[in-house]
């Protein structure tokens, strides 16, 4: 395996990044990486290694930015080998239970959802469960085409039976191949429609659905921000705000593009603002200020920090308390802590924080639509990031919160704005009604006439899969605030070996040694003895691995 080209030609974009090293560089340096491993993949002989290394590229391309959301360099050998999948394994017997399913008979509209995993916590299992729960005159089945395990969380795994749909496992065992061609039969066994909600790394649905022989296929663009698989097989693009629909137009190539707000079930607790604040020991009379999101999402950059500001929120209003979902105390340096801010982990299901909390914190510098909307829904005021950097930052522009919530223009306009729903209480409980009733309205009401456009384009067309165009690097404002972020989440992370580390058990001895030579050829290496022996041990654990199978 060779990685070939000039590799001085950009020597100097490519060392390892200190802290405060501008989006430009960073975005450079992910772009020559990005290109060195699509010459691996040029090298690449059987179609399993060549659905392999399309995957780590497309998770390296996800996780960075390369400075485009789709490829077709890295996209249309999944379509290729997906027009011949049949061919390929024509001497294949493998029979999975996947495999086996069997159409049942029903005269509703049956949609297949296809997912990679699904979590506990997330976005995205929540809208797929609450797509299930609004549409509730269809039947509606989940595939998984990689969960580790075979248990799902339970109140998904019962919104699913209660729609009459069942739930799948491609078999692990399996090739990557064997899984493509198990999907497909799923896919073709009676259904109406195809949903993607598959991570933008995952190789199978572009294989699978290469094909004409099978129902119409939407992507619901989770991810709308990151590079992501699947326009190929994709007939339409769902997506959830407006920034997506325009990433899916103008650079993800998308056949038809389809909005499509997060969905979210009208709440109906049961619980009282004083049972809830009982539970959680927080006495009446305090202020509950409240944020939930991933922890990455809080990742501070040069232009914000979450911690800092709300630090100063804390210090100037005695009686508030900050409750931070979804982060551990160990995941970021607070030093000193401050007493009122409690960091609670992660929580199944944050309801109960919700129906205490005065005032909804989005996480900052990545902002967690589906988490606001939560909060929002539940009559929660809101207060979004201030100063966004780019388009996608910009949460605003979500239908529910349209004309009723802005971004502060600075940090000091954002603590002065906090500062004022704080001490004037009626005025955010007035405006928490009226973003509850726009938010209900446009994300649970008016939702079904979204998904009727769907289908009835669904029940019009057929699948037409086909290739896409190659992307171009571009360096646009949102390209340089993705890097800004990704920048500063990976700071101190040679790139290729975090890829390497993510996909030890995927990768053979070859790849790796493929991944050692980019990381060396693009200077990402510190050659510091840490990263010098964690390479040896890989390679060593590998050859020794191969070495016994022989």
């Amino acid at each position: 395996m060779q990685v070939q080209g000039d590799v001085e030609m950009q020597g100097s974009l490519v060392n390892t990044l200190p802290s405060g090293v501008g989006a430009t560089v960073f975005g450079e340096k992910c772009n020559t990486i990005y290109e060195m491993m699509l010459r691996v993949l040029s090298d690449q002989k059987s179609p399993e290694a060549i659905l392999r290394w399309v995957g780590v590229i497309a998770g390296f391309a996800e996780s960075v930015h390369v400075g485009r959301y789709a490829d077709g360099r890295l996209e249309n050998p999944l379509f290729e080998i997906g027009r011949n999948l049949e061919r390929i394994l024509f001497d294949s017997e493998v029979h999975s239970a996947a495999a086996e399913s069997q159409p049942r008979n029903s005269i509703r509209t049956r949609v297949l959802h296809v997912a990679t995993r699904l979590y506990n916590v997330g976005g995205h299992t929540r809208l797929l469960k609450t797509w299930i729960q609004l549409d509730d005159i269809a039947e509606h089945s989940v595939v998984l085409t990689d969960q580790p395990t075979a248990e799902v969380p339970e109140w998904i795994a019962a919104t699913v039976a209660k729609s009459g749909g069942v739930f799948v496992h491609l078999n692990a065992r399996n090739s990557l191949l064997e899984r493509a061609r198990s999907l497909r039969r799923i896919a073709q066994s009676g259904y109406d429609a195809l949903i993607l909600h598959h991570h933008p790394s995952d190789v199978l649905p572009s294989v699978a659905f290469a094909t004409a022989d099978c129902p119409p296929v939407a992507l619901m663009s989770h991810a709308d921000h990151v590079f992501g698989l699947g326009p190929s097989a994709a007939d339409v693009v769902l997506s959830v705000r407006g920034f997506g629909e325009e990433i899916s137009k103008h650079r993800r190539f998308a056949k038809k593009n389809l909005l499509v707000p997060v969905p979210i079930s009208a709440p109906d607790p049961s619980t009282t603002r004083a049972e809830a604040r009982s539970r959680l020991r927080i006495p009446r009379d305090k202020i509950v200020l409240l944020t939930v999101g991933s922890a990455y999402k809080f990742t501070p950059t040069e232009t914000h920090n979450f911690f800092a500001t709300t630090r100063k929120l804390l210090v100037q209003n005695p009686e508030a308390h900050l409750y931070a979902i979804g982060i551990h105390p160990n995941e970021f340096d607070l030093t000193p802590p401050h007493d009122r801010l409690h960091l609670a982990g992660v929580v199944e299901d944050p309801t109960i924080y919700r129906l205490a909390a005065d005032i909804h914190l989005d996480s900052f510098p990545y902002g967690s639509l589906t988490a606001l909307l939560e909060s929002a829904a539940l009559g929660v005021c809101p207060v979004l990031m201030y100063s966004p950097p780019a388009p996608q930052y910009d949460l605003s522009e979500d239908l529910g919160f349209s004309g009723l919530v802005a971004c502060a223009e600075s940090e000091e306009d954002y603590v002065a704005h906090v500062n004022k729903l704080i001490r004037h209480s009626q005025e955010r409980e007035e405006l928490g009604k009226k973003i509850r009733q726009s938010v209900l309205l446009h994300h649970c009401k008016n939702w079904k006439s979204y998904l009727e456009t769907l289908y009835k384009y669904v029940r019009t067309n057929q699948h037409l899969p086909a290739p896409i165009p190659t992307a171009e690097f571009r360096q646009t404002k949102d390209d340089l605030a993705l890097w800004e972020f990704k920048s500063a989440l990976h700071r101190s992370t040679s790139l290729v070996k975090r890829t390497a580390d993510i996909n030890y058990d995927l990768l053979t001895l070859k790849d790796m040694i493929g991944l050692f030579r980019i990381s060396l050829a693009t200077r990402d290496n510190s050659f510091s003895f840490s990263e010098e022996r964690y390479w040896l041990l890989m390679l060593l654990s590998k050859f020794l691995g191969r070495a016994s199978k022989g």
